[in-house]
This record gives C-alpha cells, sequence and structure tokens, in this order.
C-alpha cells in the first residue's frame, strides 16, 4: 500500500508540474500577445483549441463510454453456463465490479489524448468553417469548388479517422466486457455468444462496414493529389479504372453493412462472413486490375491516352503557382541584337549606373571586416534595394549591424540579459561604386552612422533582427550599452514601446519559470520599470525560435530573407514576405521543401509583414486579396490583416518581389511553357534554370534585382529577372523578370521575353564563363593573380539594354593572409566582344571602342584613386578602337608635393617587387608612378605664372 501511495503521489505531483509549466506558458503567451496587440489572435486559438478538444475529447470518451456500459448490461442478460470456458480467467465475483471501472478509466484516458490531438487541429476547423470559394475552374471530375479540397476535405478525413478509431477500440473494450461476464465464451465445440451480445457485435460491425463506405468515397478526392506514371492528379486508368472500381467497393461495403444487419435475426456466421469476403475479394481486385490495365494498356499507349489529363495539370499547375500565359504572365519577343551603339550606352547610363558589381557573399565579408567596429557585431545579410538618393535613382545594398551573443567578451549572464541588448547601425553602398583598393563605397557606415548624402537614419538601434534569438531586460536598474564610444562605452535608454512590464511578483515568476531561470526571480536589476523582451527573432531559427510574425499569425509561411528599409524618417524597418500555401490543390506539381519542412502545390505572397527593428511592432498587409486563402484567414481573424494601401507611402516604395517564389515559378514555367500537351510529355521544347561560374564553382544562376528599362517602356525600374536556357543546351532562350513598381501598379507582373524562333545564337551564362577565359589577355592576368592570391569570379549577371543584352562578372581579389576581397575587375561582354578594366565604364569603353559615358568613367576612375570631388578627364592621345585612353585629371586641392611624394613611394615600391620578382605588383606600381607624374606635370603647368615659358616635357602617351 505505501508503495501504490508513493507512485499516485509521484504521478499527481508530475501533472501538477506539466499544468503549471502549460499554465505558465499561457500566461506569458497572453501578456505578449496583449504586448502585440493581437489578443484577438490569441483568443480565438485558445478558443477554438479548448472547443475542438472538449468536444472531441469527450465525444470519443462517450462513444466507448456507451460500448462498454451497453456491454455491461447485456451481459447481464446474456449470461451462457451452460459451455465451459477454456480461457481461465478471474472469477466473476472478483472483478464484476472493477472492471467497468478499469475499462471507463482506459476510455477516459482515451478521450484525454485524442482531446489533446484534436486541439492541435484548430487550424484545420477554422478554415473548414470560414473556407472562401476559389471558383473557377472547378475539379472537372468531381465538379467541386478548389475550396472542398483545401478547406473542407482535410477537416472531414480527420472526423472520418476519429470515428473509425472509435469504433475500432469500442469493439475491442466491448469484447473484453463479454470476454469478461460470459457473453462471450470460448469451449471445446468452439464460440458461444448470447443473442443480445451478438446483436450488439453486429451492429458495431454494420457500422464499420458503413464507415468503409465512406472512405472509399475519400479515396476517390485523394486520387485528385497522387501520381501514377507520368500524370499528376486522375490518369487515365484512375478516371476509367479507379474510380469506378472505388464506386463498386462503396456499394459493396453498404450491401455488407445491410446483410449484417439483417443477420442478427438468423445470428448465424455466414451471411458476415460472405459480406466480409465479397468485400476482400473486390478490395483485392480493385487494387490488382488497375495495376495491371497502367501496366499493359496505358504505359503502352501513355501518349495518346494521357494527352487530356497532361493538359488538365498543365493547366491546374498554372493555376495553383500563378503562372498563367496572358493573365499572370505576359509573353512577349525579344530581338536579342548582339550589338549596341554607343548612344544607345549613352541613353543608359542610369541603368549602367546600377548593375550590381558588389556580390553579397564577398562584400558580407567586407563589411564585416571594415565596419565590424566590435568582435561581437556581426552583418548577418545584405540586401538589395532601391533609393532616390541626392536626387538619382540608385540600387543599393544594405547591411544592418547586429549583436552576436555567441561573440561576447564575457557571456554571464548579465551581459547577455541587461548590458548587450541590440545591435547598432548599418551600412549601405551603391552597387556599382567601386573606391579606393577596390573597397565599396560606404555612402552609410561608422557607429553612430554617418552618411554622405541625403539618406540618413535616426533611430539606428537594432533590438530586433536576424540574430536576435535571446530574452533581454530594457530599462533595469543597470545601463545597458549602446554603442563603444573612444575607450568606453556609451549608456543607453529605452525608450520604444516593446517588452512586457515585469510589474509584479507574480509576472517574475511566471518568467523565471518559462525560461528555467533563477536569476529572473533574485537578481536586483529588475524594478518596476523594467521589460522583458521577447520574441525577438524576425526569421526564426528551426523549431526552437519561430519567426516573431510567426508567433503572432501562425497561419502564415514567412520568407527567410527579410531585407531592411530605411523610411522617409530616418527609422529602419524590416520587410518580410508571407505566403499562403496548401498541398491539397488538385493536379498541380507538388514542391517540397524538405529544409524547411513544408509541401505545397499552391502559393501565394498575399501578405507583407513590417516589423519595426527598434520597437518590435508587426503590420501585416494584404498585397494579394483575391487570394481565397487570404480571404478565409481575414474572415477568421477579423481586423488583424490591413490593406495594402493603408502601408505607409515611403514603404510602399521599396516593396520588392521574394525571389524564393520567383525562384520557384520560374522553375515550374520552365517546364509548363509549354502549351502542347504532345510536347510536354516529349519534353521537347523545356527550359532549363542556367548554371553559373562563383569562385571557380559551377552553381545554379539565382535570380537577381536590377535596375532596366524593359522594352517598350518609357522609364527604368527595379526588376528580379533570371534567364533560361533550351534543354541540354546551353545558349539562352528566354528570361522572365517580375516587376517591383507598387506605386505605378507594377507589381508582382510577370513578363517573359523569348529569343527568336531562328536559328540565332544567344550566349547563355556558361558559354560567357568559357568565353571570358578563352581571352587571352583575361586568362593570363588571372592566372598571375592565383599565384599570389585568392580569385573569386562574381556572379555574371545579363543585363537587358534596350532589344540587346549586356554580360557583367566583376573579380575579387582576396589575400591568402586576409579576410577582405577586393572588387579588382570587371568583365564586359556584348555580343561578341569581351573587355577587362579596372571599372565598369572602362570595360565598356573598351568593348564598344568609343568615348562612351565620359561622366560615368570620370567618376569611377576619380573613386578609384580616392578622391572626393572628381573633376572632368583629360583625354591623352588619339583613341583607337578597343581601348581606353582617359586620363583622370587631378581635384585642385592636391597639392603637387603630395602627389610626387605618392610617386617616389610607388617607385620604391616598384624597386623592391623587382627584387622580389613580383611582376604583378611591379607592373601596377609602375604604373602609378606615370600616372602621378603626368599629373604633376599638368598641375605644374597650370601653377606657372603668365609670361613664363612653358618647358616642361608633355605627358608620355600610352
Amino acid at each position: 500500500m505505501r508503495r501504490n501511495g508513493l507512485v499516485i503521489a509521484f504521478a499527481i505531483l508530475f501533472a501538477a508540474v506539466a499544468l503549471a509549466i502549460a499554465g505558465v506558458n499561457l500566461y506569458t503567451d497572453w501578456l505578449w500577445f496583449q504586448e502585440v496587440h493581437y489578443g484577438t489572435v490569441f483568443a480565438t486559438i485558445l478558443k477554438t483549441r479548448v472547443m475542438l478538444g472538449l468536444c472531441v475529447g469527450a465525444g470519443m470518451f462517450i462513444l466507448l463510454a456507451v460500448n462498454i456500459f451497453m456491454a455491461d448490461f447485456l451481459s447481464r442478460t446474456g449470461y451462457i453456463t451452460t459451455a465451459e470456458n477454456v480461457i481461465e480467467l478471474p472469477g466473476i465475483e472478483m472483478l464484476a465490479g472493477n472492471i467497468r471501472a478499469l475499462l471507463l478509466g482506459g476510455a477516459a484516458l482515451m478521450g484525454l489524448l485524442v482531446g489533446i490531438e484534436a486541439s492541435m487541429r484548430w487550424e484545420s476547423y477554422l478554415v473548414y468553417v470560414h473556407g472562401v470559394a476559389f471558383g473557377k475552374p472547378f475539379d472537372p471530375v468531381f465538379g467541386n469548388d478548389i475550396s472542398f479540397y483545401v478547406f473542407k476535405l482535410p477537416f472531414v478525413t480527420y472526423i472520418y479517422q476519429l470515428l473509425l478509431m472509435a469504433l475500432m477500440f469500442g469493439i475491442i473494450l466491448a469484447a473484453v466486457v463479454y470476454a469478461y461476464k460470459r457473453g462471450i465464451v470460448l469451449h471445446e465445440r468452439g464460440v458461444s455468444v448470447s443473442p443480445t451480445v451478438f446483436g450488439h457485435l453486429s451492429v458495431l460491425l454494420a457500422l464499420w462496414f458503413g464507415l468503409k463506405a465512406a472512405g472509399y468515397r475519400l479515396s476517390a478526392y485523394d486520387m485528385l493529389f497522387t501520381s501514377r506514371g507520368f500524370v499528376l492528379g486522375m490518369g487515365y486508368t484512375d478516371v476509367h479504372v479507379r474510380l469506378p472500381m472505388l464506386n463498386v467497393l462503396l456499394v459493396v461495403s453498404l450491401v455488407a453493412a445491410g446483410i449484417v444487419l439483417v443477420n442478427i435475426m438468423f445470428r448465424g456466421w455466414k451471411l458476415p462472413a460472405a459480406a466480409a469476403l465479397l468485400l476482400i475479394v473486390t478490395s483485392t481486385v480493385g487494387w490488382g486490375y488497375p495495376e495491371v490495365m497502367q501496366r499493359f494498356k496505358v504505359t503502352p499507349n501513355e501518349k495518346n491516352l494521357e494527352l487530356e489529363y497532361i493538359q488538365r495539370q498543365i493547366e491546374f499547375t498554372r493555376q495553383a503557382y500563378g503562372i498563367v500565359k496572358e493573365k499572370d504572365v505576359l509573353v512577349r519577343p525579344f530581338a536579342a541584337r548582339k550589338n549596341l551603339l554607343p548612344a544607345e550606352i549613352d541613353a543608359n547610363e542610369t541603368i549602367i549606373r546600377n548593375i550590381r558589381l558588389w556580390d553579397p557573399r564577398p562584400l558580407l565579408n567586407t563589411y564585416q571586416q571594415l565596419q565590424g567596429i566590435r568582435p561581437y557585431y556581426r552583418f548577418a545579410s545584405v540586401n538589395m534595394d532601391r533609393y532616390v538618393i541626392n536626387g538619382e535613382y540608385k540600387q543599393i545594398t544594405i547591411a544592418p549591424r547586429e549583436l552576436d551573443y555567441e561573440r561576447l567578451p564575457d557571456k554571464s549572464w548579465i551581459n547577455q540579459r541587461f548590458s548587450y541588448t541590440h545591435g547598432f547601425g548599418l551600412v549601405a553602398s551603391p552597387v556599382t561604386d567601386i573606391a579606393e583598393e577596390g573597397r565599396p563605397n560606404m555612402i552609410l557606415r561608422d557607429i553612430p552612422p554617418v552618411s554622405e548624402t541625403d539618406l540618413t537614419v535616426t533611430q539606428p538601434r537594432v533590438y530586433f533582427g536576424e540574430l536576435s534569438n535571446d530574452y533581454i531586460f530594457v530599462n533595469s536598474s543597470t545601463r545597458a550599452i549602446d554603442y563603444p564610444e573612444g575607450g568606453g562605452n556609451k549608456k543607453a535608454h529605452y525608450d520604444g514601446k516593446a517588452g512586457i512590464r515585469i510589474s509584479s511578483l507574480g509576472r517574475r515568476l511566471s518568467f523565471a519559470l518559462r525560461f528555467s531561470s533563477k536569476d529572473i526571480i533574485f537578481n536586483n536589476n529588475i524594478n518596476s520599470k523594467t521589460r522583458i523582451l521577447i520574441h525577438r527573432n524576425i526569421i526564426g531559427d528551426g523549431l526552437a525560435v519561430p519567426p516573431r510574425a510567426a508567433v503572432a499569425m501562425p497561419l502564415l509561411q514567412y520568407d527567410g530573407n527579410p531585407y531592411l528599409v530605411i523610411t522617409d524618417s530616418g527609422r529602419m524597418k524590416w520587410i518580410q514576405d508571407a505566403y499562403t500555401m496548401t498541398d491539397r490543390y488538385p493536379y498541380a506539381e507538388l514542391t517540397r521543401e524538405r529544409d524547411k519542412g513544408v509541401s505545397y502545390n499552391y502559393i501565394r505572397n498575399s501578405v507583407k509583414v513590417v516589423i519595426d527593428a527598434y520597437d518590435g511592432s508587426i503590420d501585416y498587409y494584404v498585397i494579394y486579396p483575391q487570394d481565397p486563402i487570404i480571404k478565409t484567414y481575414m474572415k477568421i481573424f477579423p481586423g488583424v490583416f490591413k490593406n495594402i494601401e493603408d502601408m505607409p507611402e515611403d514603404l510602399k516604395e521599396h516593396i520588392r518581389y521574394p525571389v524564393s517564389l520567383f525562384q520557384r515559378q520560374a522553375e515550374v514555367y520552365s517546364v509548363y511553357q509549354m502549351d502542347d500537351p504532345s510536347l510536354f510529355y516529349e519534353k521537347e521544347d523545356r527550359w532549363n534554370l542556367p548554371d553559373e561560374q562563383f569562385h571557380d564553382q559551377k552553381q545554379p544562376m539565382e535570380p537577381y534585382y536590377t535596375v532596366t528599362r524593359l522594352p517598350d517602356e518609357a522609364e527604368e525600374e527595379f526588376i528580379l529577372m533570371l534567364p533560361f536556357t533550351p534543354k541540354d543546351r546551353e545558349n539562352m532562350s528566354a528570361w522572365m523578370a517580375a516587376r517591383n513598381d507598387y506605386k505605378k501598379g507594377m507589381y508582382g507582373k510577370l513578363i517573359v521575353y523569348k529569343f527568336p524562333a531562328q536559328q540565332k545564337n544567344i550566349y547563355g551564362p556558361m558559354q560567357i564563363e568559357a568565353r571570358i577565359m578563352q581571352k587571352e589577355e583575361i586568362a593570363e592576368q588571372i592566372g598571375w593573380w592565383k599565384r599570389e592570391t585568392n580569385v573569386i569570379r562574381g556572379n555574371l549577371l545579363v543585363i537587358p539594354i534596350e532589344d540587346s543584352l549586356m554580360y557583367v562578372e566583376p573579380i575579387y581579389l582576396k589575400a591568402k593572409t586576409s579576410e577582405i576581397p577586393e572588387l579588382k575587375r570587371v568583365v564586359v561582354a556584348i555580343g561578341d566582344d569581351i573587355a577587362m578594366d579596372e571599372t565598369l565604364a572602362g570595360a565598356i569603353r573598351k568593348v564598344m571602342g568609343a568615348p562612351v559615358l565620359e561622366n560615368l568613367h570620370r567618376e569611377q576612375v576619380a573613386m578609384l584613386a580616392g578622391d572626393a570631388a572628381p573633376q572632368p578627364a583629360e583625354v591623352v592621345g588619339e583613341q583607337q578602337p578597343g581601348q581606353d585612353r582617359t586620363t583622370p585629371a587631378l581635384p585642385s586641392t592636391r597639392d603637387a608635393l603630395k602627389i610626387a611624394e605618392d610617386a617616389l613611394q610607388a617607385l620604391q615600391k616598384a624597386k623592391q617587387d623587382s627584387a622580389d620578382w613580383n611582376w604583378q605588383n611591379f607592373g601596377e606600381n609602375l604604373g602609378t608612378v606615370e600616372r602621378d607624374l603626368k599629373t604633376l606635370i599638368d598641375e605644374m603647368k597650370k601653377m606657372q605664372p603668365d609670361g613664363v615659358d612653358d618647358n616642361l616635357p608633355e605627358p608620355v602617351q600610352e
């Protein structure tokens, strides 16, 4: 008895602790939802979970309990005394009262477990109740609206499975009661069953046959999401063989149920056995016959028999991924001329000024090395966006400087929770600018932020970001570190609205229990004004740390690449794309993203989420209100989702089409752009996404943002694009663009530009990569570099200009002892011509063989020389085709002495290079000497007084 008492005591203690933890998590979650002003979401989910858990759990218990009571009652009237039970059981007198209580306890436990599991199905129930119709196209086989499969069928299937399970357990529990109470007796001559027991079990068996009939109907619907042979969804065999066989099985199940019920009057075993045997035989035929038909009739004639269903697959897949031709995707011709005129180059200077030379991967490393400031600051990502800076439309890169807790000098609890609370500032640079020593031109940098343009930051603190995994306390008795200043640190006071106030002992105890931290209870820094900030990570970290927006609105799927926007007021806000998905869209191709644990065959980027980096406020803006799934979510949570028109104007300017969605749409379109089902079957006109060379490795080309002017458009715009290549070939066949300008009504419009159908070879990315290394002077230069440094060939970009293409590839050098990549050369290809230069403008001039882009070229050369205010260039010597003869004039602010000192220093370096046999650096330093001497001569001429003879030599021509 003492042992039993201890077991019960431990069980009660365990249950109490579990309930306490669950209660604390629930309470602190409610506090957080109240803080972010989404208490209605919390209330709706909680109410639905409780209601669903109670109803399903109670329903399961009642169904099982009814069976137990019926078995107990019927056993009394059908007690068998004429047979000897060969199964030795404890005496009826001892267990008659206990067996019912024991089984009822088991039924209660089953009800509890099922109820808990059912409470997790709250989403399925809510969309079942509130589902909105999709409209055309309807399912052509059953005639149902798509919403039936997306919203209704999953919950109906779940209820069917619950009933089947309840019936199965009901039969088992009733049989146990009958066995103990002699309603069923197994003896040497067979089995004896009382009439009342026989009737009860017959009813349960009939219900089982009836449920199987419903299951066969559900199995018919499931064929819409399976694939056999070539076709997705229902193909020829499914429509002509499997569906009729399932209908036959449905009828046979209902007939079997009727036979079992009728058999109650006869109380024999032959009729139920015959009914079961009939169903088994029919099921066997229903499984085997379609397989035979598929193998011996359909597969040998697959192309002819499946054309109708292939056409259906094409239509529904395009609908599901939003790539219906001339509705979602406009298809236009593109001439793809191989030459560009100098006048066309000059007319498109804005495009060329925005060609991205800085690949995010080496740039991230450069930012970290040059702007990390302290070891505990880290740049997690580089974002591409466009801004009007000093009146000029520019594509720039932005990277916020976040706090990395793994790099703190001391990872004490106080440091992680009170002292180090946030990142600080960001770095921004134009995508085309190359400053001195091959580094990015950082127009926003340092701590506190320093800006060289009208793009400024007024609130640089990052409390919510990609690295903010841990909870922190703000406004405690210990002043947090704001940012490093001189030899010390500037202190911070948080005046944002984020955080839950620790205003009572109950709250302190609750969070201490939630985070299993005794320090929260005993720490003296926490006062009545202290707030705790939780759920600060905006991208999440697997299942352990969900994205901040996903905690507040768990129905959506969130993009893992949010980007930072600087508002007109100087605040920093994250924009994160959110998707509505389902894997229940009939006939559509399924996408499995195993790394994210999601599968879908319908997707829409219906919501843009805005999260303030300082106060953590979350806003959900519906940008695609036509989506039936987001309409359903808006019915479930009224008032939570905002119209995109309510988004601030300065944020609308930075809405961009998500890369991950565009990538998947491009992948699907590359196959489903074929209209003819015969060609689709043979894959004759299938496209592929191209490969490119990065850091000497072949890899799939990724979509990229760029600024260009689309054909037949008057202005440049920010687009996302990706080329296509034909199947098994490397030349280009087309390119796809997603437009981003929301304020002009262009956001989300997809355009595919197809190249001429005639035999005209348009170089693909890998062909250009190969031709770059076939260029003797480029290959020789790269070979020299590789002897002493790491050469990184950046992303190859295909840039549409007019009705032609320009290919641009940056080349970075990274010393073996350095972590800072430097952008040293730019390769440009137009048509059959390829050239390399220190600047983009210089490479284009070499390719064109003409002095194009005069202003841009002067600016870029001056920037490389480290000049802050470039002056007009002086053209020296006669221009030769394919050569760049411009030499920058030095700003008047640089004096002659400084020039002479630079030249002398470069000459000394050249002498040392010669002694070391380092001919690469020798040539570069000697070139620096020559350039400085030319500039010195020009400056000295300007400084001569009037009337003095000019006996200085002329600059030596290149």
